[in-house]
């Protein structure tokens, strides 16, 4: 509710395309991320989000080398920059959702692999 065009401008220049390298495509999302609480004008979320990172950083960012996850994911990016401009934060909320499970849908399959 409180973004303004700048603010879309800022977000939507964190959106990486899908065919990026995987180094650009985790500093992008990460960047996306930090920019969605900074929107939200959330000191909470941003500090959460930081030791989000600090402490699982790594292991989130493991899918960004996978060319499908990151085509998914710029779509879902796409999606809450949109909900973000037209003041939807349910479509939003529903938005970072998705981003989350396909991560963890991602690193799931991928421990499945492994067994």
């Amino acid at each position: 509710r409180r973004s303004d065009a700048a603010d879309i401008a800022t977000l939507r220049s964190f959106i990486p395309a899908a065919d990026d390298d995987s180094l650009s495509w985790r500093l992008a999302l990460s960047e996306f991320l930090l920019e969605v609480a900074a929107i939200a004008r959330s000191a909470r979320l941003a500090r959460e989000l930081i030791r989000l990172q600090a402490d699982l950083g790594t292991l989130t960012l493991l899918p960004c080398a996978d060319t499908g996850y990151r085509g998914r994911t710029a779509v879902i990016l796409g999606d809450v920059a949109a909900a973000i401009e037209t003041h939807d934060p349910g479509a939003a909320e529903t938005g970072v959702k998705a981003l989350i499970s396909a991560t963890t849908d991602w690193l799931l399959t991928e421990q499945a692999k492994s067994y």
